[in-house]
């Protein structure tokens, strides 16, 4: 018990967080803080939570540009402390919700800007080789530029540690269907293991018989799924990622 505050406060050391919206950016900082005083934790004077853009590339590869004069002090402050992290930090885990929500015309543009890779051509080209380029209208969704910036910061940042894991709660759509083969691809070889825990809840999908009800576990149209994936070099070389799935309405039904 005389050590929980110690490991506390050395766990608000390691734990970063970036957000984009001002209201759930303080409502984090005020839960977390709580939480963690109450284990006793010493705290700096924030903690290492930032008003940024995940999907946007560190400020080496991309100017800021303020445009609210000295009203953006702080926000590009914020900004350069997210880019450390991107850059510097040495992340093992990865947790997170990514936006539900498809590209709008334009938008992918914005995202991918900067990125010296294209930041996720290499998850269209199998499919394009496969001869279902033309499905990839489907594909830009905001959940999958989470799941390629997560790839980047294990495995091809800067020092990137190429061992760790991603929880992500995402859409389900990436389970199946041909836009989604080359992300289905590069996780199954660069992790070794792969845990699916499909909660279903697609409002607008069918049913198998049997299931009368499918209750999503947030109020949206879009089935959902949790993913865990494992890099920690148990896999032998050459092989793919053990992946295991369950499916709840199954459980259920």
């Amino acid at each position: 018990e005389g050590a929980v505050a110690g490991v506390v406060t050395k766990l608000a050391e390691r734990l970063h967080g970036f957000e984009l919206l001002v209201g759930p950016y303080t409502v984090a900082h005020y839960r977390l803080q709580r939480e963690l005083l109450s284990a006793g934790a010493t705290l700096a004077d924030r903690l290492n939570i930032y008003l940024a853009d995940t999907l946007t590339p560190p400020a080496d590869s991309v100017a800021i540009t303020p445009h609210l004069g000295f009203l953006s002090a702080p926000i590009v402050q914020e900004r350069r402390a997210a880019d450390a992290v991107k850059r510097d930090a040495p992340i093992l885990a990865i947790f997170g919700n990514p936006p539900y929500r498809r590209l709008a015309e334009g938008e992918e543009a914005r995202i991918t800007a900067g990125w010296a890779n294209g930041f996720w051509d290499d998850l269209k080209e199998p499919v394009r080789k496969a001869g279902w380029g033309g499905e990839l209208n489907t594909f830009p969704d905001l959940y999958i530029a989470f799941w390629r910036w997560c790839l980047w910061k294990l495995f091809e940042s800067e020092g990137a540690p190429k061992r760790g894991v991603v929880c992500l709660i995402t859409n389900r759509t990436f389970l199946a269907g041909h836009p989604y083969a080359g992300l289905r691809r590069m996780l199954r070889e660069r992790f070794d293991r792969i845990e699916v825990i499909d909660l279903r809840g697609d409002q607008r999908g069918e049913r198998p018989a049997g299931i009368e009800d499918d209750e999503n576990v947030f109020a949206i149209q879009a089935g959902v799924c949790i993913t865990v994936a494992v890099a920690d070099g148990t896999k032998a070389e050459g092989t793919e990622a053990q992946v295991l799935y369950a499916d709840t309405w199954r459980q259920q039904a």
